[in-house]
């Protein structure tokens, strides 16, 4: 099974300015950290799961549709 990741860089390529990109990401970090998923407190951790990404911001990538 293949989950597709989100980086810091693929928020700015998709119009996030690189604060608002680290700033997501640093949120959807947290987040999944308080789930349970303690793999995300690392510090050198740069990739979260689309979806949740997704999920967070109300939309997805690519169609746009609200999630």
């Amino acid at each position: 099974m293949k989950v597709e990741t989100c980086t810091k860089q693929d928020l700015i390529a998709r119009g996030y300015c690189e604060y608002q990109a680290r700033i997501i990401i640093k949120s959807a970090k947290k987040e999944m950290v308080e789930r349970g998923c303690v793999f995300y407190l690392g510090n050198r951790v740069g990739r979260i799961p689309c979806w949740f990404v997704e999920e967070m911001l109300g939309f997805e990538f690519g169609t746009g549709k609200e999630v």
